[in-house]
């Protein structure tokens, strides 16, 4: 964990430090044309009703005259891409904010991406409060999963994260909805608060598994990094690994002992099909709308963070890019370890590709925690999952430290 805060920190702040110049906007030309492996398109929608306090993803209130200039702009900056994409087949992750904060907008989004591209599977991100019987008809014959954002069916865990723009009765009642017209229903739900009752999150996950969701996020609290942590301590209080790990194990046993079993360290699933880490592959992905990041090749791109910005760069016919960087070979082989590792299954040609120093080191460290199954590393039990559940949840604190420098700073 302290080698991906210091590895992590150090990109972010590397990241933070660059810029978008035309020099990156050559080598991004020559990265769509020849890198093959674009396999995801994120796309951000960042509007809300009531941001919540607890989110660490960029979001803005919603506001209709501005909403609409935005989406013309993302409609645009799809477009752009599908230029140099071409027709290749891509799955779709759309994500906010509350991308269903206005299905007429979002449908628009929908039926640009599939006019341009060969779409595998579209996922798409909500707020119960948004989801009524007309908006999941209308999203049911284009999205094959819809992730609701429940977070808890309790209305003092609701209080304390500042989730006031939903209430628990809607939580349910769009469960039990939804589960009727899309393959796949995820839910998210939030766990390690300090001093939250992790019996209560295991018996909220069994419910809204009663009610139609096959799939389960739990995605743990992030405290962040530096300043964050101290308002993180005033707020919430202090967190507890041993707390947590206690809590970990007690959702992944209540899991799989209900036919649930994990596609991630935060993901559980019945079946098959899309989950919520878009970019646990490694492989690289496309974004667009403010905030989002792209990963092509060994590019790095980071949209302005701003929406007016976004909407004046997108529609003066420009990239909407603020930041770019180029990762070494060691950084890109470390993050597609990370990726791997969250995936919980770590194919052993990326750890060729390191200098043989670092191969005798993780392979030490591999041989403690993992298991050898033909050319692939996988954790030998939930001790394991949960360390590399506490390494994502560092590594994701230390890009919501981005985050919140690129939004102070107005880029």
């Amino acid at each position: 964990m302290n080698i991906a805060r210091k590895i992590s920190k150090t990109f972010f702040e590397e990241l933070l430090a660059s810029n978008f110049t035309q020099e990156f906007e050559n080598i991004l030309k020559t990265r769509l044309e020849n890198v093959e492996n674009i396999s995801t398109l994120y796309v951000h929608i960042p509007f809300c009703i009531k941001p919540c306090t607890f989110c660490c993803f960029v979001r803005y209130p919603y506001d209709e005259t501005l909403y609409k200039a935005y989406v013309k702009a993302l409609k645009r900056e799809i477009e752009m891409f599908s230029s140099y994409l071409g027709d290749r087949k891509l799955n779709v992750y759309i994500g906010g904010g509350t991308p269903t904060i206005d299905v007429d907008g979002l449908l628009e989004v929908i039926d640009t991406i599939l006019s341009l591209f060969k779409v595998g599977e579209i996922s798409v991100e909500a707020n119960p409060h948004t989801l009524n019987i007309d908006t999941i008809k209308a999203l049911a014959g284009k999205v094959d999963r819809l992730s609701i954002g429940v977070q808890s069916l309790r209305k003092q865990t609701l209080a304390r994260i500042g989730r006031r723009n939903h209430t628990i009765e809607e939580a349910v009642n769009s469960v039990k909805l939804a589960s009727s017209y899309f393959k796949t229903v995820n839910v998210d739900l939030l766990w390690g608060l300090p001093k939250q009752d992790v019996d209560e999150v295991v018996e909220d996950a069994i419910k809204l598994i009663g009610l139609g969701a096959n799939q389960i996020t739990f995605y743990p609290a992030m405290p962040g990094l530096d300043e964050d942590v101290v308002l993180f301590k005033r707020v919430f209080g202090e967190t507890d690994f041993n707390e947590d790990y206690v809590s970990y194990k007690k959702i992944y046993i209540a899991m799989t002992r209900n036919g649930f079993y994990p596609r991630t360290a935060w993901h559980f699933q019945l079946g098959q099909g899309l989950i919520d880490e878009y970019i646990v592959s490694g492989e690289s992905y496309v974004g667009v709308g403010v905030s989002s990041i792209s990963l092509i090749g060994d590019l790095v791109l980071v949209n302005t963070f701003n929406v007016r910005k976004y909407v004046d760069r997108i529609g003066s016919g420009k990239f909407a890019f603020a930041k770019a960087k180029l990762m070494s070979d060691i950084e890109r082989t470390f993050y597609e370890m990370m990726m791997a590792s969250f995936s919980l299954s770590i194919p052993e040609s990326v750890l060729e590709r390191l200098p043989k120093r670092y191969q005798i080191l993780l392979k030490l460290v591999l041989s403690k925690m993992f298991r050898r199954e033909g050319a692939f590393y996988k954790p030998r039990n939930v001790d394991a999952m949960f360390i590399i559940s506490e390494a994502m949840r560092t590594f994701l604190s230390s890009l919501s430290w981005f985050r919140k420098k690129m939004l102070r700073a107005h880029v």
